[in-house]
């Protein structure tokens, strides 16, 4: 530090001293002028802060919008038959956006445990005139045939958090659990007197990591990443990314209302008997609801 720099230091100083001294000599009169509060008083006015809820439940019922949807599928056999990857929405005119119901819960354990849980149903249809043979499974659909199709995911979310880190706005969870998957897939061309259909659950493990931030005591946000890959006894390999954005908003102690963006993105292979089913879906999806804590 040069000399020309610590004059300026020590004639800022000087300068703040009788400011300070001055509004120091005003806070504390005006401090000695203030009436006393009582202790009793203040024990009666002071707000307990709970470190974690006991025994509350919070559950969110709502509206799922589910779009850009882009589903891919093939049906194989040992044999080597079937196998066409077959583009839900540009092949069989699949759906490409659906509106469902959705179902997710908090359950705070006790102290930092909680249990989460999410359930939803996204079932799409598909009719088209197809233009190329198609060979799913044990079928072939030839050029030209009318096809009815079905493409259906029952998704269970289960999982057991721990927050290991809760401040004064922010808090952070592990989780681990699963997300059980009921996927359905079915091809049917009345005309020609065919079909092919698999039906299989797929349970995924999943862990992840949610961060709540209390903005306000009516005001919060939440966001949850959940990811894992897996390959059981050659029954099931496979991996997801499930991603939620929300906000919500207290209107009271019992009711709040929220809103948020959930990404999903899911690559499987389930073999069961003979057959393997090739599943690709993604999907963004929208969602508003109501939330009832009690």
């Amino acid at each position: 530090m040069n000399l020309l720099h610590t004059s300026f230091v020590k004639n800022k100083i000087i300068r703040l001293a009788p400011l300070a001294l001055a509004s120091l000599l005003v806070a504390t009169t005006a401090r000695a002028a203030e009436p006393a509060t009582p202790p009793a008083e203040l024990a009666t006015t002071a707000v307990p802060v709970e470190d974690f809820p006991a025994n509350n439940v919070d559950l969110r019922l709502g509206a799922f919008l589910v779009t850009n949807i882009n589903t891919t599928v093939s049906l194989t056999t040992d044999g080597g038959a079937g196998g066409d990857i077959i583009d839900f929405g540009d092949t069989l005119g699949g759906e490409s956006s659906v509106n469902g119901f959705r179902a997710d819960v908090d359950w705070y354990v006790s102290g930092p445990h909680r249990v989460q849980g999410a359930w939803y149903d996204i079932n799409l249809s598909g009719h088209r005139v197809i233009d190329r043979d198609i060979d799913f499974g044990d079928e072939t659909y030839p050029i030209n045939a009318t096809v009815d199709s079905g493409f259906r995911t029952n998704i269970y979310k289960i999982s057991y958090g721990y927050t290991f880190h809760r401040g004064q706005k922010h808090e952070f969870t592990g989780l681990i659990g699963a997300h059980v998957m009921s996927l359905e897939t079915s091809l049917t061309a009345a005309n020609i007197g065919r079909a092919e259909r698999f039906d299989v659950t797929a349970p995924l493990p999943a862990c992840g990591i949610g961060w709540t931030a209390h903005w306000t005591r009516r005001f919060e946000t939440r966001a949850i990443v959940q990811y894992f890959g897996i390959s059981y006894e050659d029954k099931i390999e496979g991996k997801f990314v499930d991603v939620l954005l929300a906000a919500e908003y207290r209107l009271s102690k019992y009711f709040s209302v929220g809103a948020g963006y959930n990404y999903f993105d899911l690559n499987v292979d389930a073999h069961r008997g003979p057959l393997t089913l090739s599943v690709s879906d993604s999907y963004d999806g929208f969602l508003v609801y109501l939330g009832v804590h009690f």
